[in-house]
């Protein structure tokens, strides 16, 4: 260990400026939207345990965005166990208050009014969506949800 101290001492002792990024609220930035891609892969490869187990830690609520709680809830709704259901629409509600523009939850919390019976929560639901994101991958499925539901 010491030989390696003494080397990278001799490798620096003539460099000036160092190369890289320093500061916290960089380092959080990177590292929040790695997080939310982790996120994203252990939940399409059905790790909703571990979504569920890291987004429940009120510890981590500052390393992550305002939206994360969409993948909280898509991480209950995805497993299905007793209860998961309410728990999954919470964490969309709690999702909506915190980010407010974020497109993907409201086509999920329409999914869930639609799936509810509540229709008319549905359509509004759906037609944020489309009003947020109207060239997201899913626009053709929202169209047809709504148009399922339009007479209901």
């Amino acid at each position: 260990l010491q030989n390696r101290i003494d080397s990278y001492k001799e490798l620096i002792k003539n460099e000036t400026e160092f190369a890289g990024r320093i500061g916290e609220e960089t380092y959080k930035k990177e590292m929040s939207s790695l997080r939310v891609a982790d996120l994203k892969s252990n939940l399409s490869f059905g790790r909703y345990r571990s979504i569920i187990l890291i987004l429940e830690e009120k510890a981590n609520e500052s390393n992550y965005p305002s939206f994360v709680n969409y993948y909280l809830g898509e991480a209950y709704r995805r497993r299905g166990k007793k209860g998961d259901s309410d728990k999954s629409y919470i964490a969309y509600l709690k999702t909506i208050i915190g980010a407010p523009k974020f497109a993907p939850v409201y086509r999920a919390i329409g999914i869930h009014y639609m799936k509810n019976k509540r229709y008319t929560e549905a359509k509004e639901s759906f037609k944020k969506f489309l009003n947020l994101a109207p060239k997201h991958a899913d626009v053709a499925y929202v169209r047809q949800y709504l148009d399922n539901i339009k007479n209901k």
